[in-house]
């Protein structure tokens, strides 16, 4: 019996004493269809979603970020790079990292019997949820372009259809575009899991021309029966997109060129809801957030202390007694990473720290402590957050995570892999937020993305 083997016993015996010791969570097959089953499911992870959240358990990291490729240079994403599902897990005690699938004799080559390699998915992003893993992906064959979203069981033994988002035929062959790329409008289509429900941006365009635009927007998905509706439609190419999904309480905040959101109870989108529209950065139930460096109106210029404003959840209402000021510079507001909210804090990234803001206490306003992004990687880059990213922030199970991309490329080719393209080498690293508000924060490498 080889590593990967004693690995995936490990995994399932370990799973099974897990399950075996708590109370099961309710599953999407076991839930009512009533509505207040739905309010009283798992809410959207403010702190960690998107593409590279971290999918943790109490034993191992899984992650799903594959390799990319560019098929002849027919598929328009980005640089034309897209990139495969290739799931994999990655066990704490071990330090080993294997494909995620339990068919000892699988070659891992796109198999529909494969969980690691099933059909070879183009993914958009996976996440964990009530004990299952769920990846959103493009599935294509000669005719048909789908974009679905799947469900793996944790020891990769399955890998089911949910349901299905948006399809098309592929009348022009292989080119094809799954993100839009427009000036002050870039769609990431990173879905979430909100009470119940999965929420998934698409976007579907064959070749380059307006002409093969087939379909955009947002659809709400049952993750009980699979059954879809739509929230939102592009008309056309050049319509907003929607991104940066976040649910919290009765809502989805949903961002255009401003942030709109979705009220679930009312069945309702709505634009619009606070003045000017802005961008939000950060929401929790009873406040919205935006930062923002000062604006003179006079010069037209921005100058420090940035600020933080505020509003209210329900009425979008401005409350100026509650906005404050951040120690940021303008030139760390210019690079700055991502913005949200967590217990009971206002966590702000830049490309050289991380700072927490007390947004719910007597000492609200304040600084709480921060730590310096110092990793010793060559070349450490950031990009923007409105594309693939190759450096996030996430917090989950009271760790502050940082995933940077350490290589001057994007990757590299493997000469030995049988799956041929160039692997993402992301590294993450964690640091006890407890520790960081002492002031005691160090970071400690988590795991590291292979290219197995």
């Amino acid at each position: 019996m080889n590593k990967k083997h004693i690995i995936l016993l490990l995994l399932c015996l370990s799973l099974f004493l897990f399950s075996g010791c708590q109370k099961a969570p309710s599953s999407p097959q076991q839930s009512s269809h009533d509505k207040t089953d739905h309010r009283t499911a798992a809410d959207d992870d403010l702190a960690n979603h998107g593409v590279l959240a971290i999918l943790e358990t109490e034993n191992g990291y899984y992650y799903n970020y594959g390799y990319s490729v560019d098929e002849a240079g027919k598929n328009y994403m980005g640089s034309g790079m897209i990139v495969k599902h290739l799931l994999r897990y990655y066990d704490k005690a071990t330090g080993e990292t294997i494909l995620l699938c339990s068919k000892p004799e699988c070659e891992h080559l796109g198999d529909a019997s494969c969980a690691a390699t099933y059909k070879n998915l183009y993914v958009i992003n996976t996440v964990i949820y009530e004990e299952q893993i769920y990846i959103y992906g493009l599935e294509k064959n000669e005719e048909i372009l789908r974009l679905n979203l799947y469900r793996a069981a944790l020891d990769g033994s399955s890998m089911d259809l949910v349901g299905t988002v948006f399809e098309a035929e592929n009348t022009i062959g292989d080119g094809f575009a799954i993100q839009a790329h427009k000036p002050l409008n870039i769609c990431d289509e990173s879905f979430i899991i909100h009470r119940g429900y999965a929420y998934l941006p698409y976007y579907l365009r064959l070749g380059t021309a307006s002409k093969g635009f087939m379909g955009g927007g947002l659809v709400q998905m049952d993750l009980r029966t699979g059954k879809t509706k739509t929230i939102y439609e592009m008309e056309n190419m050049n319509s907003y997109c929607p991104f940066n999904l976040r649910g919290c309480s009765d809502y989805v905040y949903i961002d255009f060129t401003g942030t709109s959101r979705y009220v679930i109870s009312e069945d309702r989108l709505e634009h619009r809801f606070i003045e000017k529209s802005p961008n939000l950065d950060a929401v929790t139930e009873e406040r919205l957030y935006t930062m923002r460096p000062t604006y003179d109106e006079e010069t037209h210029k921005s100058s420090e202390p940035v600020i933080v404003s505020v509003y209210d959840s329900i009425t979008g209402t401005p409350i100026p007694a509650e906005s404050f000021e951040t120690d940021l510079t303008c030139e760390e507001y210019a690079r700055q990473l991502r913005t949200f909210s967590y217990d009971g804090m206002l966590i702000t990234a830049t490309d050289k720290r991380v700072v927490f803001y007390d947004i719910e206490s007597e000492n609200y306003g304040t600084k709480l402590g921060e730590i310096e992004i110092n990793i010793d990687c060559e070349n450490f880059r950031w990009y923007s957050h409105y594309y693939n990213k190759p450096a996030d922030i996430k917090i989950t199970n009271g760790k502050l995570y940082l995933i940077c991309n350490p290589t001057a490329y994007d990757g590299y080719m493997d000469p030995n892999a049988v799956r041929q393209g160039s692997y993402l080498l992301y590294q993450v690293y964690s640091c006890p937020v407890e520790d960081i508000l002492k002031g005691q924060g160090t970071w400690e490498k988590a795991f590291e993305f292979q290219p197995k």
